[in-house]
């Protein structure tokens, strides 16, 4: 593709079936809000009532709907790939999880009826909210409305927006799933081996339970889902924002920056309007009209949609910081953004993987108590066993392996990796820097740049999962990913 008008004129052909699509999203959105209604509905009704001690069990999630909605869609998206997972690992078909659904559906309806009073009172710059919605919905629409639409470019292809040409495998593996249940059949149809060595399978599970819940294709389900975690992640970076002085102009833009390039790096703006550069070069192609949005930051559908349940979780790590701050306990909300954390993994495990260790070490900084650790270490074992199931219990293929791997080369491409990343880099870090030189003294977690302990500030949750990264990504290579040598996509995606 030359020109940007070749690919408009292309979504103009294709009007009906892109009206269509956006329909659907906003169909799938409001099902996915009615499941998980009943999560910010519990909390907001915990945070009014006291528990054995005298203390409110949620006091820090406040009651505004900018909040209430990225939360209920992340504890649909939590629950539907839960359900369905465990229906299809039990049963081999989406009948149970469906079902469950359902009265998920019937429960929320019914405590938003009852509390439809309070429901309306709070939503923080309404018109702020609807811009970054639309700018979401259109950017998502532009990146993957095309996915369906017959393209004639020497012989007939489909366009799959994404980097890697992911989504066609996603696809067939949501076949696999919907045909043959959990753990899924081997992706070659093997006679040696049944099932196929993948674990992580959230996203294949909620591809083909959309598809058969919403009445839509595979392709128009991955979609849906890409689109709407695009909408969810401009939902939960718009959430971090609620109850500042910040100019809702200012907030838009923010909102819109952590959607075109992910985490804040040197962008090459060129991109935006100059594709014939990118084509000549070999780099932009109809296949991925959204390239430049984020670089790699939403690689594929599981990246996309671990990023935006990873940032939910952190919402509720921030309204349990803000509850222990008022003395209250919180554990309610630590124990779902846990669970937001391991949905997140159980699509794409490269954030939780990091997230994880840090949690405890989080913990152990903030001098937290053991109801803290069991809120946090419960859940990931929980989380743990469901990903293991088809190890533990059925035969699987040798799956690749990593190793540690002192590289020279490695290690140059890292940091300049990192050095492209060091805007976001510094805005993380320089909290933690300036409250290090500002307290000078003998070696504590207060003057080595973190919190005062008990403050349980998710800056400092951010930048133990960030180092982690870095250090992962240092010294550690994956045995087989054919291609990438040196600097391989999972490292980009840690």
């Amino acid at each position: 593709m030359e020109l940007y008008e070749t690919y408009l004129e292309l979504l103009r052909g294709g009007g009906a079936a892109v009206l269509g699509l956006t329909f659907q999203t906003g169909s799938g959105l409001f099902a996915l809000g009615l499941i998980g209604l009943w999560l910010p509905l519990v909390l907001m009704g915990g945070s009014s009532s006291a528990g054995p001690d005298g203390q409110t069990l949620n006091g820090g999630f406040r009651r505004d709907w900018v909040l209430v909605l990225p939360i209920a869609t992340a504890a649909g998206l939590v629950t539907a790939v839960t359900v369905w997972t465990l229906s299809l690992f039990a049963l081999g078909s989406f009948s149970l999880g469906n079902w469950i659904l359902y009265a998920a559906c019937l429960v929320g309806a019914g405590l938003a009826w009852r509390g439809r009073r309070e429901l309306t009172r709070n939503f923080d710059n309404p018109l702020v909210w609807l811009c970054a919605s639309l700018l979401a919905l259109g950017l998502g629409v532009w990146q993957h409305a095309a996915t369906e639409l017959l393209v004639v470019q020497d012989v007939p292809r489909l366009v799959f927006s994404d980097l890697q040409r992911d989504l066609a495998a996603h696809v067939n593996m949501a076949g696999l799933v919907r045909d043959g249940g959990l753990p899924m059949q081997s992706l070659w149809g093997s006679e040696d081996q049944e099932f196929w060595w993948l674990s992580h399978t959230g996203h294949i599970v909620l591809i083909a339970g959309f598809s058969q819940w919403l009445g839509v294709s595979l392709y128009q389900a991955s979609s849906i889902l890409w689109i709407a975690a695009t909408i969810l992640i401009a939902w939960a970076a718009l959430a971090l924002f609620a109850g500042t002085r910040i100019p809702g102009v200012a907030r838009v833009l923010l909102v819109l920056g952590t959607l075109v390039w992910g985490a804040f790096t040197f962008p090459e703006v060129h991109r935006l309007y100059d594709p014939l550069r990118e084509h000549i070069a070999g780099g932009f192609e109809l296949d991925a009209p959204g390239y430049w949005v984020a670089g790699r930051g939403f690689w594929n559908l599981p990246q996309t949609l671990s990023i935006a349940l990873t940032l939910c979780g952190l919402l509720l790590f921030e309204a349990f910081a803000a509850a222990r701050r008022s003395r209250e306990t919180g554990w309610g909300l630590l124990v779902i953004a846990t669970v937001f954390l391991i949905g997140g993994g159980w699509s794409k495990p490269s954030l939780i993987i990091f997230y994880g260790p840090a949690l405890i070490l989080w913990l152990a900084l903030n001098r937290a108590g053991m109801r803290e650790y069991s809120c946090v270490l419960l859940p990931l074992a929980g989380g743990a066993f469901v990903y293991a199931i088809p190890a533990l219990f059925f035969t699987l293929p040798e799956a690749p392996l990593w190793h540690l791997a002192f590289n020279g080369e490695q290690w140059t491409t890292v940091f300049g990796f990192a050095q492209m990343a060091s805007p976001s880099l510094v805005i993380l870090s320089a909290g933690a820097l300036l409250r290090m030189l500002k307290q000078p003294g003998r070696p504590s977690p207060s003057n080595l740049g973190f919190g005062q302990p008990e403050d349980f500030r998710v800056l400092d949750l951010a930048l133990l999962a960030g180092g982690g990264s870095l250090l992962f990504a240092l010294f550690f290579s994956e045995d087989q990913f054919v291609g990438f040598k040196v600097f391989q996509p999972n490292i980009w995606w840690g």
